[in-house]
């Protein structure tokens, strides 16, 4: 949940003065039909891939229930056998809150699955102050703890809290900072209750890594339809680019650094094709956070056009290194790893004919040695 805020402090606003004042010029309200129609256009799986991809699955975190498996939801599968009470959020009674009054409005919105922004609510803070209402507050973290009575619960013990160490006063002007405070905590007491539930799974083999042919894995598609201004990807010197599972890349899909991989890529003698995945639309490995890992990359090995090993790769420049998104990912991946196809059926995964998967986090300053080392054997 993001939380977008107009706030002036007393009557001294500097408005526009803080270089926001020519941001709505920036903005465009909307655009003409004509300019925003774009004719479909067929993407096709090149002719020399085509039978190879006929019998080509990636696996998928798997949940056993009633005598089969199924794909891993995060709701059902582990944030709901969350068990809250263990949730430690003591921390938030030591920040520190402002004596200053706030006015004006608060805006709380959220983005959805489309990408679009939507309000969810907006609380008048007109003379700095606000009610103390703890099923408002329950209504903002309700997105984090499902349970009804358990956040009802976690905001009367806030609100409690505070109130032992602050006036009422005090408060009331900081209410909405203590909201936000608790929701970030709240939010990383969830991910790390769900990653012992994700694992506790595992260990009970109720999760496993799988691909059952048709049943249950990600089959790419032949062909799919796509609008798109956008220029066809082709190599840095413009030849056209040879070894993309497709016969169309958008050019505008990917970054400096993606363009690089794609780049090397298509030039290795080694490599059967590679494929720039797609956010939201194709393969994806679901942990024990919300969000869903889209890796950048799949590319293959491939002997008699049989494809023997596959690559799963998430690109990421040197600045993200280390960052809680990207330790996730290195997490999952190297989880995934460790539950690798050289296991026997027994193990965590199912075996699949004789092809191998590696899953791979690559670094902006590090991608073109790691990738060298992935052919050269």
């Amino acid at each position: 949940c993001l939380v977008f805020k107009k706030v002036t402090k007393n009557s001294n606003s500097c408005g526009s003065q803080e270089g926001l004042g020519d941001l709505s010029s920036q903005i465009s309200v909307g655009s003409t039909e004509e300019e925003s129609e774009v004719p479909p256009r067929e993407v096709k799986v090149r002719e020399k891939y085509d039978k190879a991809i006929e019998s080509f699955f990636l696996p998928v975190l798997a949940y056993y229930e009633q005598n089969h498996w199924r794909p891993l939801v995060y709701e059902v599968d582990i944030l709901s056998k969350i068990d809250w009470g263990k949730a430690n959020f003591q921390n938030i009674f030591d920040i520190a809150l402002s004596k200053e009054e706030t006015k004006d409005t608060e805006s709380i919105a959220t983005i959805n699955d489309a990408d679009k922004l939507e309000e969810k609510s907006t609380i008048n803070t007109k003379n700095g102050q606000i009610d103390i209402d703890p099923v408002f507050f329950c209504r903002q973290i309700i997105d984090i703890v499902p349970n009804p009575w358990m956040a009802f619960g976690f905001a009367e013990k806030v609100i409690c809290g505070f109130s032992k160490k602050h006036s009422k006063k005090s408060l009331k002007n900081n209410f909405v900072y203590i909201i936000e405070e608790t929701k970030k905590i709240l939010q990383s007491e969830r991910d790390r209750l769900a990653q012992q539930v994700f694992y506790s799974q595992i260990d009970v083999g109720k999760i496993r890594l799988l691909v059952i042919g048709k049943d249950l894995g990600f089959r790419l598609p032949r062909n799919y339809s796509i609008e798109t201004k956008s220029y066809k990807l082709t190599k840095e010197n413009r030849d056209p680019i040879q070894q993309s599972l497709y016969d169309f890349v958008p050019e505008d899909e990917l970054n400096e650094m993606e363009k690089s991989v794609a780049w090397f890529l298509d030039d290795q003698k080694e490599l059967f094709f590679w494929y720039r995945n797609q956010v939201r639309k194709d393969y994806f490995v679901q942990g024990w956070k919300p969000q869903k890992v889209y890796p950048d990359f799949i590319f293959t090995k491939a002997e008699d056009d049989q494809i023997n090993e596959i690559y799963v790769v998430e690109t990421k420049g040197i600045q993200l290194q280390g960052n809680e998104d990207t330790k996730y990912k290195t997490d999952l991946f190297d989880l995934c790893n460790k539950k690798s196809f050289k296991q026997d059926p027994n193990g965590f995964v199912l075996k699949y004919n004789t092809t191998n998967i590696s899953y791979r986090v690559i670094y902006g300053d590090q991608w073109k040695n790691k990738l060298n080392e992935l052919f050269s054997y």
